[in-house]
């Protein structure tokens, strides 16, 4: 469509790559499209399924190249939709429609091995990590490839739930439903890719947990630090055997005293927050800390609004 076009191949049952081809519009436009990305560490919400970037030099951009944000989401499909679909399903009857799940399990890469706070600078694939895939009654093991892939027939209606373990990492459990795939006649035969990625386990280091922020000398937990700790949740129900330790940190600023008990209550409404979410008490430990230790050491009187606030914060760690 333009000097550079972005297109899109998948890997199929026999491990194959599949022919490539043009994404079009909106992803491609008449001016150059390239470094097409797919964000799989990004937060879904509602009926978004898949986030990512790309770069492109086309018109309304600040610069020759920019790097554009994109979204893809389920449709709401309209009553007038649906009965041009029914009138359409006897013909799309006499297709014969394939669909395959390509599986593949990654570890980040951090700028620093040793700090699990640091910078995701990229991925490599887990090879012969450990699938466990659930459809109805039936649970069956599996191993990844020397790719990180895994890659099976599946049933265009069912559910799957799958588990993905490798030694020395978190497990974590997703959901697929195929019903969200659409049939395309001009694409019979589909595979889709789906990236799981398993966080090593790193044992007894802080980890920081975002968007946890408390109101002026209160404790409770507020609406905006829920999604935060419902990742947390997931976490601990996927990996039952874990046990963490919740930790609150206050800035330089007031009593030590007062930010000891102030950083402990906050602790403690951390963990009764897991606890109402289904968590066992005995696999938590509330403890504050603070201002005993500081992510950022600065004289006090002269820190930043910017240092404080990276000193206030909520972390967990793995202790069993």
């Amino acid at each position: 469509m333009g000097g550079l076009d972005i297109f899109k191949s998948y890997i199929n049952a026999r491990g194959e790559w599949t022919p490539s081809y043009n994404l079009k519009a909106p992803i491609n436009s008449g001016w150059d499209d390239f470094g097409f990305v797919v964000d799989t560490f990004a937060r879904l919400r509602g009926n978004t399924i898949q986030t990512g970037y790309f770069s492109s030099s086309r018109e309304g951009g600040i610069g020759s190249d920019d790097i554009y944000a994109y979204t893809r989401a389920t449709p709401e499909v309209s009553v007038a939709d649906q009965i041009a679909a029914a009138d359409a399903a006897s013909e799309e009857d006499k297709i014969h429609y394939e669909l395959y799940l390509a599986i593949r399990i990654m570890e980040p890469i951090f700028a620093d091995h040793n700090d699990p706070n640091s910078e995701i600078v990229g991925g490599r694939p887990l090879v012969r990590a450990r699938i466990e895939i659930e459809e109805g009654v039936m649970a069956r093991p599996f191993r990844t490839d020397e790719d990180g892939y895994l890659i099976m027939a599946i049933d265009w209606e069912s559910t799957y739930y799958i588990t993905a373990k490798f030694t020395g990492f978190l497990s974590k459990r997703m959901d697929f439903n195929a019903n969200v795939l659409e049939k395309d006649p001009e694409e019979p035969i589909k595979t889709h890719n789906l990236v799981i990625v398993l966080d090593p386990i790193f044992k007894g280091k802080e980890i920081l947990l975002d968007d946890i922020y408390y109101d002026l000398d209160k404790w409770d937990i507020r609406k905006d630090a829920e999604p935060s700790l419902n990742g947390l949740v997931s976490l601990l129900k996927d990996n039952p055997r874990v046990s963490i330790e919740l930790g609150s940190h206050t800035d330089c600023r007031a009593d030590d005293d007062y930010n000891m008990d102030l950083s402990q209550k906050r602790a403690q409404s951390a963990v009764d927050y897991l606890i109402s979410k289904g968590i066992k008490g005995s696999r938590l430990q509330a403890v504050g800390y603070g201002e005993t230790k500081f992510a950022i050491n600065c004289e006090c009187s002269l820190c930043t609004e910017e240092e404080h606030q990276a000193n206030r914060r909520t972390t967990f760690k793995i202790v069993q």
